[in-house]
């Protein structure tokens, strides 16, 4: 010990000396309290033997810390306030051996001093700034009050015990009065007010920390505001309360502010917390609490937890709170915050018998000794006995035992008999092992553990997300009803995710999906009817980020995946079915929102039947161009009406009304469409004219059509947006007007249109028009365009040139992973079908097809292609189809581009049947599909070259 400390025991006396000398050598944490502050040993001499009640207390902290301290200097003295009193606690307990009892009242006694000196400081300096919280009504200051929970509520602390605490104001109504600054509502003031008064107890500072402060059985737990008004904590617990919390509310005790206002929250809880008959839900309720319990232990694996352990601390708090709540109604006499109080009660009514109360008391009084002597060294919060390390031996001695093996005997007795009793107390259901997740009590390090155990990958952040969804989110907690509900589905999809790559990806998107108003009761009913449902929704979640955003945005989808049905689309179908549900909207907003929904229904529906190979490539391309014309078809008719009620209809002459054509390009016009395409689309008017009831042109109509179309087609609502429309295609490109006469396209085709042009329009076909024969004219122009005769070597050589061109630009080489522009990808095939169509198009009618795979077996069929190059470019075509359609719905993107993550790959490579080593093996694929196209590529320019 330092001079200095010296100096103050020489005063004291030779046998202060030696006592602190002993608590030094036990307890780390005093030891350094003394040695930092020595004066506190007068302290101690002034006070030794007392057991301190919280006004004594108080009394002498306010002569202490003057009202005036600036919060620095006032932090620091309620340190100084833990360090004295703390001492003298440590002194009752380890020399004086007083009772458990004692013990844990002094330090309740402090904690609710604490609680009032930072309340009064947190108070007063916030009203000099904003003036008092008045009541709207009465004009009179609006109450406040801390209350205790668990052990503080039981008057039970124990030496590192954190303080459970909720505040509460008396009404949100009205606001502050006469301070300094703006006056702020009354909710505003009070939430202030408990930010204060937990940070000055809790802040950690050189001193360190009073008490830890947990507010998280609040109502809404982490999430939930930190201070509620009375009739806010009333209605919660009316509506969401669950078992758990009547049982917490027990040890409710008003213990600082306006103790008043406690008591009024005290009989506004009381129903909810005590029935008026025996409540039989609840016994099934707690029965499961207990079932939960005893799964706590079996997963935390401490054999000498004296809090959660078999046995412990905890097992006898149930027993006490069961007892309590369910005679209540016919014994309200029994009810005591306090455990051992509890318990003499529980055996006077005959509740409990007297030599099981006794056992209860003394295993209760044994065991709250263990934690002391176990906390008390370093000021830990540990519940642990310190059985295998290098401190037991100094633990038995201040404890009282001497040798281990009566030690060890007299725990086994105590934990044994309180274990024979709890699992006496009401029938244990069957309990689901993945409640623990549910339980507060378990540490993330647990329900690791226990994933760990039964095979999850990335069990951390796993049990991580697991709690979110146990949870809720902070808009909308869990009540009891989803949290049983969610028990139940959570643990089939821990079997779900045993064999995943990457559950973390399917558990964000449960975390997501179950976050949705009403999702979990929704989707428990059609679960109940199909349970195959969830095995197949984990799926989806697990490989396809595309549908899954689909699934989590819109609950219908629930009934696709239970009810598929059929993704063969027709495009007469569909638009009958969208005309069906906009027909009689008039909202824009509604209509688009109620044609986007069911867009991506049945985006989802094919997509899912693709994934699970109900259908092929080929129909599932064919199936999402259907939709797209479909789409296009009501966004045209649509906005057309909604222009020609406003400017009227467009004319060629008085009598005759100029009709138009929407031409699909691209994937659109081949019927290809893969998943995120754009729709590459020309609009052509029959001829040039006048609105008839207004000074506008046939082309400025149209123009103002597309664009009306665009907006309809790309605007992005709750339900994301329907396509991106792509006119660049048409004449004169992005520099051109966006829409042409039938004519001037007829015209640009025959005298400037390049061959790059040419290509394009080989992919081109009529997707609506609004006249019979528009789409006859528009044909005709197509063939004479053409294919009147055949295409020249050099244009050859522009097509073989734009390849390089496109090739160089996007990237060249075996190591760009561009599937469609790069090495021997698509563009290759692509560009081969087109130079084949121009070249024999003149001659043979049936390849003048838009579609490529179509075009291929023509080739076939009249030889145009041997064997081995057709069966080398149509294996790749359907290779690299099916490649970019998952490579979209496993990336949620629109890119062609074969991703590098090895776990995406993965996922994908299953679908082609690679199942060990799977992205190897795709990999490997993909390089042999290249090489192979761009040799047939060769191998054929080079023979019309």
């Amino acid at each position: 010990m330092t001079i200095e400390i010296n100096d103050i025991l020489q005063k004291s006396g030779i046998e202060l000396k030696e006592q602190l000398t002993y608590i030094c050598k036990h307890s780390e944490l005093i030891c350094n309290f003394i040695t930092k502050y020595p004066e506190i040993i007068v302290f101690l001499e002034r006070n030794k033997g007392n057991v301190r009640n919280q006004e004594d207390i108080l009394q002498d902290a306010r002569a202490f810390i003057s009202n005036d301290s600036s919060e620095n200097e006032f932090c620091k003295k309620l340190r100084i306030l833990r360090m004295r009193e703390y001492l003298l606690i440590a002194y009752n307990d380890l020399i004086l051996k007083k009772d458990v009892k004692d013990i844990t009242s002094h330090l309740s006694s402090f904690a609710a001093c604490v609680l009032q000196l930072a309340y009064e400081k947190a108070y007063n300096d916030l009203m000099e700034k904003y003036g008092e919280p008045i009541l709207e009504d009465s004009g009179e200051r609006n109450r406040f009050c801390i209350l205790g929970l668990g052990k503080l509520g039981g008057w039970e602390l124990n030496f590192s015990s954190d303080i459970d605490i909720i505040y509460v104001y008396e009404s949100e109504k009205g606001g502050t009065k006469g301070g300094n600054s703006q006056p702020i509502e009354n909710h505003n003031f009070f939430v202030k007010l408990a930010e204060k008064i937990t940070n000055y107890i809790s802040k950690n500072t050189e001193d360190g920390i009073v008490f830890r402060v947990d507010l998280r059985l609040r109502p809404d737990g982490e999430k939930g505001a930190i201070a509620l008004p009375l009739r806010s904590y009333e209605l919660y617990y009316e509506s969401y309360g669950q078992s758990w919390e009547r049982m917490m509310l027990l040890k409710a005790l008003p213990v600082a502010s306006d103790t008043d206002l406690g008591e009024l929250f005290l009989k506004a809880v009381k129903p909810f917390i005590f029935k008026k008959s025996i409540d039989y839900k609840l016994i099934e309720e707690l029965s499961s609490v207990k079932a939960k319990i005893n799964e706590r232990v079996k997963y935390k694996h401490d054999k000498m937890n004296v809090k959660l352990g078999k046995g412990g601390i905890r097992e006898i708090e149930f027993i006490i709170q069961v007892l309590q709540i369910l005679n209540y109604a016919k014994y309200p006499d029994i009810y005591r915050r306090n455990s051992l109080d509890a318990l003499d009660l529980l055996k006077e009514y005959n509740l409990l018998g007297a030599k099981e109360a006794e056992i209860l008391k003394d295993a209760y009084i044994f065991l709250r000794k263990l934690e002391h002597m176990a906390q008390i060294e370093k000021g830990l919060q540990t519940h642990r006995i310190p059985y295998n390390a290098k401190g037991f031996e100094k633990f038995l001695e201040r404890t009282g035992y001497t040798d281990k093996k009566r030690f060890f005997s007299d725990y086994d007795f105590y934990t044994t008999n309180v274990n024979r009793i709890f699992s006496d107390i009401l029938k244990e259901n069957e309990v689901n092992p993945v409640s623990i997740v549910f339980d507060e009590e378990m540490r993330d390090d647990d329900i690791a553990e226990y994933l760990e155990s039964v095979g999850i990958k990335y069990p951390k952040e796993c049990g991580h997300l697991l709690k979110k969804i146990a949870r809720g989110r902070k808009s909308k907690p869990r009540s009891a009803s989803e949290s049983q509900i969610l028990a139940k589905i959570l643990s089939i999809i821990i079997q779900e995710i045993k064999h995943s790559q990457n559950p973390i990806t399917t558990l964000e998107y449960f975390e997501k999906f179950f976050s949705i108003n009403n999702t979990i009761h929704f989707f428990y009913d059609i679960f109940c009817e199909a349970p195959k449902i969830l095995e197949q929704i984990t799926t989806i979640f697990s490989i396809s980020p595309y549908l899954s955003n689909i699934v989590i945005k819109n609950n219908n989808i629930l009934d696709y995946i239970y009810d598929p049905q059929n993704p063969n689309y027709k495009e007469d179908d569909i638009f009958r079915l969208f005309y069906t549900l906009v027909k009689d909207i008039e909202d824009e907003e509604i209509e688009y929102d109620v044609v986007r929904k069911k867009h991506q229904e049945l985006i989802f529906n094919a997509g899912y039947a693709y994934i699970n190979k109900k259908i092929n490539v080929i129909q599932f391309n064919r199936s999402l161009t259907k939709l797209a014309k479909a789409i296009v078809k009501i966004a045209f008719m649509r906005e057309k009406k909604r222009l020609e009620r406003k400017y009227g209809i467009p004319l060629i002459d008085e009598e005759s009304e100029c009709d138009y054509i929407v031409i699909g390009m691209g994937k659109l016009g081949s019927e290809e469409m893969s998943l995120g395409t754009d729709l590459d689309m020309i609009v052509l008017y029959e001829s040039d004219g006048y609105v008839s009831s207004a000074e506008m042109s046939n082309k400025e109509f149209y123009s103002k059509l597309v664009q009306k179309v665009i907006s309809y087609v790309s605007t992005i609502t709750v339900f994301g947006f329907l396509y991106k429309i792509d006119m660049r295609l048409r004449p004169s490109g992005a520099s051109g007007t966006l829409v042409t006469s039938l004519k001037s396209f007829e015209n640009y085709q025959k005298k400037k249109a390049m061959t790059w042009e040419k290509q394009a329009l080989l992919r081109a076909a009529a997707i609506y028009t609004s006249g019979k024969t528009l789409e006859k004219y528009f044909n005709e122009i197509r063939a004479k365009s053409l294919f009147e005769k055949c295409i020249t070597k050099k244009e050859i050589h522009e097509i073989y040139e734009m390849r390089q061109r496109i090739e160089k630009e996007k990237g060249t080489g075996l190591n760009f992973y561009d599937i469609k522009a790069g090495f021997g990808g698509i563009i290759d095939i692509e560009f081969v079908v087109q130079m084949l169509q121009l070249f024999f198009g003149c001659k043979y009618k049936e390849i003048r097809v838009t579609n490529t795979h179509n075009a291929l077996h023509f080739f076939k069929k009249f030889n145009l292609l041997s064997n081995r190059d057709f069966y080398a470019l149509h294996n790749a075509y359907l290779f690299y189809r099916n490649l970019e359609n998952l490579i979209r719905a496993y990336q949620n993107t629109s890119s062609s581009r074969l991703p590098k993550d090895k776990s995406v790959l993965s996922h994908i490579s299953t679908f082609f049947g690679f199942k060990e080593n799977g992205y190897e093996k795709l990999f490997k694929e993909y390089e042999a599909v290249r090489k192979t196209v761009r040799s047939a590529y060769n191998r054929i320019f080079e023979k019309y070259l």
